[in-house]
């Protein structure tokens, strides 16, 4: 007997097998930076951080008194303003009516209190918001390099004295928004709400899906190189090995057509399709 939770996620699973992403009205976008290198899934001390992708670095840097994003929040608030971006082809967003209002437009449930969401989330939106990224390609011959913030103003009042006259707003970063305009990756929004609690797994399905993308031929990466990509958190890379499997099991239910094996040395890649057909990028639903 399945437990409710596992019973809904092969629910979901069956859901997204059976109607696309473009069908079911769940069509978002990612950020390329956020396809090939992953944001910290736990709390890192000190204000930057450093991954490595093959030939793509990202630094992410942070003032001293506010701190590194980590989890899911800042990863679910990402997903949410390149889509809207993407789709409404405007670099001033608005973020809802009330601050419960934006935190379901996320996934997200709202509760109060000390351990609550809501001081969570407005914790985790400040550090993200106040980051910088700097982006970085390098090759034998070439460097290329980046430097974006998410937003360029950020206005939110948390706690109105009317709550029903809560306002938030932010405009994006220009570098930030016409790299959203000429290189943001589709996904299926039901995959990130179904790892919402699990970063890594987030991480591994918009790098999948991004890197099936024109893949003609089978790819090994070493567990090394994994490891320098998504094993922010873990001192042994048996640990990692053993976590980022399981994350990948979680992603493979989900996106049944990924087709791909684990061995000693790493994880190979086949040839699959992207998770959102290329005929439904130019269709966003709304």
């Amino acid at each position: 007997m399945f437990s409710k939770r596992t019973k809904h996620l092969l629910d979901l699973a069956t859901d997204i097998s059976l109607v696309s992403a473009y069908e079911a009205k769940t069509i978002s976008y990612i950020p390329r930076f956020f396809a090939n290198i992953s944001l910290p899934a736990r709390r890192v001390i000190g204000n930057e951080y450093i991954r490595r992708n093959g030939r793509y670095t990202l630094n992410l840097l942070s003032p001293s008194d506010i701190g590194l994003p980590y989890g899911s929040y800042p990863r679910q608030l990402i997903v949410h303003l390149t889509t809207k971006a993407k789709m409404t082809g405007c670099s001033e967003i608005y973020l809802g009516g009330s601050q419960t209002q934006f935190l379901s437009s996320l996934g997200i449930q709202s509760s109060g209190g000390k351990n609550g969401t809501l001081k969570a989330f407005r914790n985790q939106t400040k550090r993200l918001l106040a980051s910088t990224i700097l982006w970085s390609e390098s090759t034998d011959i070439s460097w290329n390099q980046e430097s974006m913030r998410i937003a360029k103003e950020v206005s939110m009042t948390w706690e109105p004295v009317d709550p029903s006259k809560w306002q938030a707003y932010l405009k994006l970063d220009h570098a930030f928004y016409t790299d959203i305009l000429s290189s943001a990756i589709p996904i299926d929004r039901r995959v990130i709400d179904a790892c919402s609690h699990y970063p890594m797994a987030m991480d591994i399905y918009c790098w999948l899906t991004h890197r099936y993308f024109k893949m003609p031929q089978s790819r090994l990466i070493t567990w090394e190189q994994l490891a320098n990509q998504f094993g922010n958190i873990y001192t042994r890379r048996s640990h990692f090995k053993g976590r980022f499997i399981i994350a990948l099991e979680r992603v493979s239910l989900l996106y049944q057509t990924a087709k791909f094996s684990t061995n000693r040395k790493g994880l190979i890649l086949y040839p699959s399709p992207p998770h959102v057909s290329p005929k439904a990028v130019d269709k966003p639903s709304g």
